[in-house]
């Protein structure tokens, strides 16, 4: 998160088969939150917290929220496009897009 957020901010939504999650969030190289899915503290920063605020983590789908989360944090979304390459590959990858918050 360090090098992605380099330039500006960088946010990410981990999930897998075993209902892992992880949610962080980083600024200019720092990490300024990261934490498992409706298990976290109240975000430190205000960013973050204007991130997930109004999102229910604890009912309806945790990573649909996550996932918004990241949207609003760095403003920027997947899509339709990103999905097909993604599915096309097969695989995971990094979206990245040069912006400023």
């Amino acid at each position: 998160m360090h090098a992605a957020s380099a330039a500006g901010r960088a946010a990410s939504m981990y999930w897998n088969v075993n209902a892992l999650t992880r949610l962080s969030f980083a600024e200019h190289g720092r990490v300024l939150d990261a934490f498992e899915v409706g298990y976290q503290n109240p975000p430190g920063a205000a960013a973050v917290t204007a991130a997930v605020a109004g999102l229910d983590f604890e009912r309806g789908d945790r990573t649909a929220a996550g996932l918004l989360a990241v949207q609003r944090f760095t403003g920027r979304g997947l899509t339709p496009d990103d999905l097909t390459r993604i599915e096309e590959a097969d695989l995971a990858h990094r979206i990245h897009v040069n912006q400023q918050p």
